[in-house]
């Protein structure tokens, strides 16, 4: 049996929040100023015994990265 289980979906139990949200962007990324519009990105791998999380910052105006946090996690066993 392997050490990771399967996460199963299991029902939410109360209320939930699906208010509208409008879409200002309307994906017209290229027609905005500078730093008008910044999005973040957070992924992670496993990389031997840790987990290295990254989040990324970026510019929609010329999909620069403008910032950036990286953190490394090790796996007590």
């Amino acid at each position: 049996m392997s050490k990771y289980t399967q996460l199963k979906y299991k029902k939410h139990a109360g209320q939930t929040n699906y208010a509208e949200v409008k879409n200002i962007l309307d994906r017209k990324f290229n027609d905005r100023k500078n730093l008008a519009v910044l999005v973040s990105d957070l992924t992670y791998v496993r990389v031997g015994n840790a987990w290295n999380y990254i989040c990324l910052i970026i510019n929609l105006y010329n999909r620069a990265i403008v910032g950036f946090q990286l953190v490394k996690i090790k796996i007590v066993s």
